[in-house]
């Protein structure tokens, strides 16, 4: 699939946006994670919600 080889050469944007924070003195509080976006409107796709919400749950 050509989405996901696009992934493989650029990787998702948590790695890079965590590495760049940490550089700048952020402590990670958690590991990156990623999320997946479908459709025109660049919402969530199904079941991304729910797991965006436990894993900021995990942050408090």
């Amino acid at each position: 699939m050509v989405l996901l080889d696009l992934v493989r050469l650029f990787d998702y944007a948590a790695a890079p946006m965590t590495k760049r924070l940490i550089r700048t003195g952020a402590r990670q509080a958690t590991p990156p994670e990623g999320f997946r976006f479908g459709g025109t409107k660049k919402s969530l796709k199904a079941g991304e919600l729910e797991q965006a919400a436990a894993w900021a749950k995990d942050l408090l």
